[in-house]
């Protein structure tokens, strides 16, 4: 992908966790480190470095997002003697990057979550006055295979965040390399992964329930129409049959 660069220096694939690459602007060599799940994170880069970046390897891209769904997030970073993480500043005890390679996980996996946590923005947004309209209406404005996508959208979610993507997974690098695992536990306990990963299941449970429950009224609603349409249709019947017996029986009695 990078052999044609101009800036590309070194390409590595490391645990099936990452694709890392070393790329040279302006005399300074920059770390950045590519996840399959969609999420990009460079060190020491402008925007104007990141887009030439982002431009070279988008021939590459599958299903790429739409410009409203990326999300980006933003850290400044110092070297210290021991790495930690405080007020969106990253110390670093060295520019060694297998731990920014541990530190860019933690950071990918709260972008990736970012971009769950916006579409169930969205969703909640779309449905947010179903409950007041049934409450004043008895009846929602979405049909019932509105709703259907709607309940499908948010399992498909929560399928792709607790079993798709790795950002529940502690990476295979941490297992392979367990000194770093103390910076990678910080890191996620800083952007707050575990809670928010909870929070987002929960919501998600909630809408469902609430849209499967309207979903069910409306077929219970449709079902009952149904059954009084069948009655009509057989009273009409009836009541047709009866006619004809009652003109017959008056015509054989003249």
């Amino acid at each position: 992908m990078f052999k044609k660069s101009e800036f590309a220096r070194k390409v590595s694939v490391y645990f099936g966790d990452c694709l890392y690459a070393e790329f040279k602007f302006n005399d300074k060599v920059h770390d950045c480190f590519f996840y399959d799940y969609g999420v990009l994170v460079c060190w020491g880069m402008d925007e104007n470095q990141e887009s030439k970046i982002l431009k070279q390897i988008e021939k590459f891209e599958i299903n790429k997002y739409e410009p409203s769904n990326v999300e980006i997030e933003s850290f400044r970073y110092g070297i210290t003697k021991d790495p930690f993480i405080i007020n969106d500043v990253i110390y670093l005890n060295s520019e060694n990057y297998f731990t920014k390679m541990v530190i860019s996980i933690a950071i990918a996996q709260s972008v990736k979550l970012d971009f769950f946590e916006n579409l169930v923005d969205v969703t909640i947004e779309d449905v947010k006055d179903l409950p007041e309209e049934v409450e004043k209406e008895g009846k929602v404005s979405k049909t019932r295979k509105q709703l259907l996508q709607f309940i499908g959208k948010l399992h498909k979610l929560r399928f792709s965040l607790n079993l798709v993507s790795n950002i529940l997974d502690e990476p295979e690098f941490v297992w392979d390399y367990p000194a770093f695992s103390s910076v990678y536990e910080t890191c996620r306990k800083y952007l707050d992964i575990k809670s928010r990963v909870d929070l987002l299941n929960k919501r998600v449970d909630v809408i469902s329930e609430i849209l499967e429950i309207i979903s069910e009224n409306i077929t219970t609603n449709n079902s009952e129409r149904l059954e009084k349409t069948i009655i009509f249709m057989i009273s009409a019947s009836v009541l047709v049959g009866f006619i004809q017996i009652f003109m017959l029986f008056v015509l054989f009695k003249k």
